[in-house]
């Protein structure tokens, strides 16, 4: 199947569903990964309850307590049971906030990594597929868009909380974070292709302003020398997201050799493509379109030159 973003064409059904039937609720609760007043931690409540029935961020609070585990203790068998079942559906609900800038979306592509910081293994025939093209394609959900643009504040950045706030154009949003680095880390590169230019071709200034704040952290990213997420606050404006500080590429209670969160090889394909299919008149072309929308021409003006910047430094 081949993968691409496309406005409308969330996660594919068939496979949250086989997700869904294949992982079932485990028998017993899950317990958290550290000793609070001399008992452990237990979120029994929310096994009894369903998950479609439970706040966000409470989903979120057990996704990063799974990846925190993780992270410390190595892949228990508990925790790795209760993220297999949370997966599709939290997936399901990807795009409901959960605290602050942030979006389920982060929470789940977080505990992602800490179980798979590596390839995705066949759990079944058809796993990492169906992983891909649902956790992958989440921010395609056909809720989020309107005729191939975004539907304001309800993916990417968030609605000011008061009027004169800035809408925070000019950074990347965490969302947008989460996927593209999901993207590049589970795509095998020969899919690389297919999905920068699908996403290179959504007509939309809001998106295209993220795009070129994505891409001009990305650059920073590597030229920074920073090899794991855990380390992406060091950047000013930072491309993390919600438990991205949790995953160093080593998770083993005994430690053990960081794995790498991007392969040389997927940096190189994925540079060639950026360098290959954006240049200047792209990239003004995409930047007269901001002039469109107020709060895109006042907060995103600086970001077709500083990508051209970096852009042309890379070469």
């Amino acid at each position: 199947m081949k993968f691409q973003w496309i406005p409308g064409q969330g996660p594919n059904t068939d496979s949250l569903v086989r997700l869904e039937k294949t992982f079932s609720r485990p028998s017993e609760p899950m317990g958290g990964a550290w000793v609070m007043s001399g008992e452990r931690r237990s979120f029994k409540r929310f096994s009894q309850l369903e998950v479609a029935d439970v706040e966000a961020a409470e989903i979120s609070e057990i996704l990063t307590e799974i990846t925190g585990a993780i992270s410390s203790f190595g892949r228990q068998k508990e925790w790795v049971a209760w993220f297999h079942y949370l997966l599709p559906r939290a997936t399901r609900r990807a795009f409901d906030p959960t605290r602050g800038s942030s979006f389920l979306i982060e929470s789940v592509v977080s505990s992602v990594v800490a179980n798979y910081p590596g390839r995705i293994e066949e759990t079944y025939r058809g796993f990492r597929g169906d992983l891909i093209h649902t956790v992958g394609r989440a921010i395609m959900a056909s809720d989020l868009w309107s005729d191939g643009r975004i539907r304001l504040a309800e993916v990417l950045c968030k609605e000011p909380e008061s009027p004169g706030q800035p809408w925070g154009w000019y950074a990347p949003s965490r969302d947008l974070s989460a996927s593209m680095c999901f993207c590049l880390k589970y795509l095998d590169t020969e899919a690389l292709g297919p999905w920068v230019e699908s996403w290179m071709a959504i007509d939309d200034p809001h998106w295209r302003t993220q795009i070129l704040a994505w891409l001009i952290t990305f650059y920073r990213w590597l030229d920074s020398g920073i090899e794991q997420p855990k380390e992406l606050d060091r950047l000013d404006p930072s491309p993390s997201w919600e438990g991205s500080e949790l995953l160093g590429g080593c998770y083993s209670e005994s430690g053990c050799e960081p794995i790498p969160f991007l392969s040389d090889q997927t940096v190189k394909v994925f540079l060639d493509l950026i360098q290959q299919r954006f240049d200047e008149d792209l990239v003004l072309l995409w930047a007269d379109t901001f002039d469109d929308t107020a709060s895109l021409e006042l907060e995103a003006y600086q970001l077709p030159d500083q990508f051209l910047t970096l852009h042309h430094q890379t070469r």
